[in-house]
């Protein structure tokens, strides 16, 4: 009955939002704890790393957007040959993109990095 009365303030409550804490504004922010490693880039060894990535990544995107599409125009058509080259030839495409972009970021996080 305590909490429907228009004069109390919520004192008592300890877990809603009437809580002290927050009627005193006596919470500390929060300080995220960072040090200068987090803060790092990473060295040129990743490079193979990304290569690594950039290819899962392009499996996965190929899968979807080709080998499903693919698989659905092969049912009205016949592709033969060209069903195997299709998905070779879009995961190498992608993979090359896909890295090439990732280079590309790589400088101009590096040049924004001395920047700053």
């Amino acid at each position: 009955m305590a909490e429907s009365l228009p004069w109390d303030d919520g004192r008592d409550d300890r877990r809603g939002w009437d809580r002290a804490s927050i009627a005193n504004r006596s919470a500390r922010p929060y300080r995220p704890s960072i040090s200068q490693r987090d803060l790092l880039l990473p060295n040129e060894a990743s490079r193979i790393r990304a290569l690594a990535l950039c290819t899962v990544c392009a499996f996965c995107m190929t899968f979807l957007y080709v080998c499903i599409p693919l698989f659905m125009v092969g049912v009205f058509i016949g592709l033969h040959a060209w069903a195997a080259a299709i998905p070779l030839i879009a995961l190498v495409g992608l993979t090359a993109f896909l890295f090439a972009v990732s280079v590309r970021e790589d400088r101009e996080l590096r040049v924004l990095a001395k920047e700053l």
